[in-house]
């Protein structure tokens, strides 16, 4: 008897010098920023397409809100710049086969 409780208080002894007892402080979280449901300002949305072009995961998103007549269209002066004909534009679904491309050629 006088065994047991020798053990249970040397435990105990351990256990409280390990600081079990205290919670400790949390981590912080790797990234807050996601994908901004409602964007409002110009900067909300280019922040929405930084990320779907960086992290596959937002791709189902974008794809959402784009539109059947959606069309990207370049500057003129970036198309010439390019060596591209003017006007250089692209559709949603040859923006939707560049996602699919990039984020399996590069594995983001």
């Amino acid at each position: 008897m006088f065994n047991k409780i020798c053990v249970i208080i040397l435990l105990l002894v351990t256990l409280t010098g390990c600081d079990i007892f205290n919670p400790r402080e949390a981590e912080r979280p790797i990234s807050t920023q996601g994908w901004e449901q409602f964007c409002t300002t110009r900067t909300s949305v280019y922040n929405n397409l930084i990320r779907v072009y960086e992290d596959k995961r937002y791709k189902d998103n974008y794809i959402q809100i784009l539109t059947s007549d959606f069309q990207f269209e370049m500057d003129d002066n970036d198309a010439l710049a390019l060596g591209l004909q003017k006007p250089y534009a692209w559709d949603r679904g040859a923006e939707i086969e560049l996602l699919n491309n990039m984020h399996s050629n590069l594995s983001v």
